[in-house]
């Protein structure tokens, strides 16, 4: 049987992704990095990005599939 007490719910809530980062870009937080918040991806130039182009803050950290890959690659 499972069980939640307002203690777990919050602390779930609650629960801070941290700072995001990705090689060859930059991730922006859009609205803090507590869960549910959202984060843009902008690649560097010459990158481009193959994935989403934003993450969004859920447990047990920050979910999407972002990558900025070199242009003209396979």
């Amino acid at each position: 049987m499972l069980s939640c007490n307002l203690a777990s719910i919050a602390s779930f809530l609650l629960s801070d992704c941290g700072i995001p980062s990705a090689d060859n870009g930059n991730v922006t937080p859009m609205n803090g990095t507590l869960f549910g918040a959202v984060a843009k991806v902008t690649c560097n130039a010459g990158y481009s990005s193959t994935g989403d182009a934003e993450l969004v803050c859920g447990h047990p950290g920050w979910m999407g599939n972002a990558s900025c890959d070199i242009q003209g690659m396979c």
